[in-house]
C-alpha cells in the first residue's frame, strides 16, 4: 500500500520532526513506525492526528473515506499501469473475499498496533516530560555541583597549602632528627668503644688479682715453711740450751774435782771463758736472727695486708710486690742458711765441750777417792748428741 503523502513532502516533515525517542519541549511526532520492516509502509490512518499533522505539513488533505486502508487498495487497483492503459479486474468473488478478509485482519492488526503505539506514545510523552524535570533537576544540581566544587576546590588548594607546608616543616624535623640519629649513633659507637676497652681492662685486673692471690698463696705456703723451721730450730735450741745447762752443772758439780788439778786451772778458765764468749756470741745472733724474724712475719703482714689493699693495682705494683715477695724469700733463705750455720757452730762448741770436760774427768781420775766417784756417777751425761736439721 502506498503512502497518501508525497515523498518530497514526507522528508520534508521527516528532516522538520525530531528523531525517535528525543526529548523535546514540544509535541512528539514519530517519523516512522518501530514495526515498520523494509520496503512495506502502511499508510497511517485518516483519523489519527498523526495524518493530520503530516497532512497540514505536506499541503494534502487526508482522505476522508471511510478506512484509509481499503481506499489506498482501491486507488492502487484501479491505478493504470505504468503503460498508461487501464488494468483490467480479473478474478473471481472468493478471491475479493479472501483479500478483503485479509485486508479487514491487517486492518485490525493495524488497530492494535495504533492502540500500542499509542499507549508508548502517552508513555514516551510522559517520560519526556519526566526527563525534562529531570534534566532541568539535573542542570540545577550541576550549578549547585559546580559552586560547590568551587568552594570544595578552594577549600582543597587552602588545605594543599597547608599541607605543603606542613610537609617542608615535617621534611625540616625529619632532616633534624636525622642529623640527631645519627649523632647519637656516632656517640653510642663512642660508648660501645669505651665500653669494651673498659671490660678488657676489667678482665686484666681480675687476671692480675687472680695472679696475687696465687702468689699470696705461696707466700703462705712459705711462711708456714718458714714457721715449721723455726719451730725445728728452736726445738734444737731448746735442746741445746738443756744440754748446756746440763754440761753446766756437771761442770759446777766438778769444779771441785777440777780444782785439784793446779796445772790446768789457767788453761781450762781460759777455755771456760773463751766458751762462754762464744756462747754470749751465739745467743746475741740467735736474738738477732729470732728479731729479723719477727721483722720478716712484720713485712710479711705488712706485705699481705698492702696485697688486700692493692689488688686492683697495675702490673707494675704487682711486679714490685713479687720483688719484694723475691727479696723477703732471699732474705729468709740467709737467715735459715745463718741459723744452719749456727747450729752448726753450737754443735762444734757442744763437741768442744764435752771434749773438754772428757779431758776434765780422765784428769780427775788421777784426784782422791772422794771426788773421783762424781764423774763416774754423771759419764752418761756427756754423751754427745747428733744435731740433724732434716726438721
Amino acid at each position: 500500500p502506498a503512502s497518501t503523502t508525497s515523498p518530497p513532502a514526507a522528508a520534508a516533515a521527516a528532516a522538520a520532526q525530531p528523531p525517535y525517542n528525543s526529548v523535546s519541549p514540544g509535541p512528539y511526532v514519530p517519523t516512522h513506525l518501530p514495526h515498520e520492516h523494509a520496503g512495506q509502509h502502511p499508510a497511517p490512518h485518516p483519523s489519527s492526528a498523526l495524518n493530520k499533522r503530516a497532512a497540514s505539513v505536506s499541503g494534502t488533505p487526508p482522505p476522508t473515506t471511510g478506512n484509509g486502508l481499503m481506499a489506498a487498495h482501491q486507488h492502487t487497483m484501479t491505478a493504470p499501469p505504468l503503460g498508461g492503459a487501464p488494468m483490467l479486474q480479473t478474478g473471481s468473488n472468493s478471491d475479493s473475499l479472501k483479500e478483503a478478509k485479509r485486508l479487514a485482519d491487517r486492518n485490525q492488526e493495524l488497530r492494535r498496533t495504533k492502540e500500542e503505539l499509542t499507549a508508548q506514545l502517552e508513555e514516551a510523552k510522559q517520560r519526556a516530560g519526566d526527563l525534562s524535570a529531570q534534566l532541568e533537576e539535573a542542570r540545577r544540581l550541576q550549578a549547585e555541583t559546580e559552586g560547590k566544587l568551587a568552594d570544595h576546590q578552594a577549600m582543597a588548594s587552602a588545605q594543599i597549602g597547608a599541607l605543603e607546608s606542613k610537609l617542608e616543616a615535617e621534611a625540616k624535623a625529619h632532616q633534624q632528627t636525622e642529623s640527631a640519629l645519627a649523632k647519637a649513633k656516632a656517640h653510642t659507637m663512642e660508648e660501645r668503644a669505651e665500653a669494651e676497652r673498659l671490660r678488657n681492662e676489667v678482665w686484666q685486673l681480675r687476671t692480675d688479682i687472680g695472679g696475687l692471690r696465687n702468689q699470696v698463696v705461696v707466700m703462705e705456703q712459705q711462711r708456714a715453711e718458714l714457721e715449721a723451721r723455726a719451730a725445728a730450730d728452736a726445738a734444737a735450741h731448746a735442746s741445746l740450751q738443756a744440754d748446756l745447762d746440763a754440761a753446766r752443772a756437771t761442770t759446777a758439780a766438778h769444779t771441785e774435782a777440777l780444782l785439784a788439778s793446779s796445772r790446768t786451772i789457767s788453761e781450762r778458765e781460759r777455755e771456760r771463758n773463751k766458751a762462754t764468749a762464744e756462747l754470749a756470741v751465739l745467743h746475741t745472733q740467735v736474738e738477732a736472727l729470732k728479731a729479723q724474724a719477727a721483722d720478716m712475719a712484720s713485712t710479711e703482714r705488712d706485705l699481705r695486708l698492702q696485697l688486700q689493699v692493692q689488688e686492683g693495682t697495675s702490673q707494675e705494683r704487682l711486679d714490685l710486690l713479687s720483688l719484694r715477695a723475691m727479696e723477703n724469700a732471699s732474705a729468709k733463705h740467709k737467715a735459715n742458711c745463718q741459723i744452719d750455720d749456727m747450729v752448726k757452730a753450737l754443735a762444734a762448741l757442744k763437741h768442744g765441750v764435752i771434749a773438754s770436760l772428757s779431758t776434765e774427768v780422765g784428769c780427775a781420775d788421777s784426784a782422791p777417792s772422794g771426788a773421783a766417784g762424781a764423774p763416774d756417777a754423771h759419764a752418761g751425761a756427756f754423751t754427745p748428741t747428733p744435731h740433724t736439721n732434716d726438721t
